[in-house]
């Protein structure tokens, strides 16, 4: 977020406007603050709208798009992975705790097979 705070002030401090007209960190804080509240828009919510026929029109294009695809993208694509990848730990947890209570003895804590196995040599059925 600093690198494109520090590349928005230097090159598109005008397009910014108040967001980043008094250092780089007050646009670092702007693009934290307003970037992740704005969505997916990103950081053209803060922005002064580009057009085509602008002449900085490639360069904005470019700086967006990157945003976009590094936070919007790939960022939250990683918070939502480790998400789903805590909620299938759990999930694995709890199926090995419910084949545990299946084939053991909640007493004993001893195998059930070899429970069985005992009892069946003794003559238990």
């Amino acid at each position: 977020t600093f690198g494109y705070a520090a590349v928005g002030f230097h090159c598109f401090q005008t397009d910014f406007g108040h967001y980043c007209s008094e250092s780089i960190l007050t646009c670092t804080q702007n693009i934290l603050y307003q970037g992740t509240r704005n969505g997916i828009v990103g950081l053209s919510g803060m922005m002064h709208q580009v057009m085509p026929h602008t002449a900085n029109w490639a360069e904005r294009m470019t700086y967006d798009m990157t945003y976009f695809i590094i936070f919007g993208i790939m960022f939250l694509n990683t918070v939502v992975a480790l998400i789903v990848d805590s909620f299938v730990a759990y999930r694995m947890e709890r199926l090995a705790r419910e084949d545990n209570q299946k084939g053991e003895s909640f007493i004993s804590c001893l195998d059930r097979k070899s429970i069985e196995t005992a009892a069946q040599q003794k003559g238990i059925k």
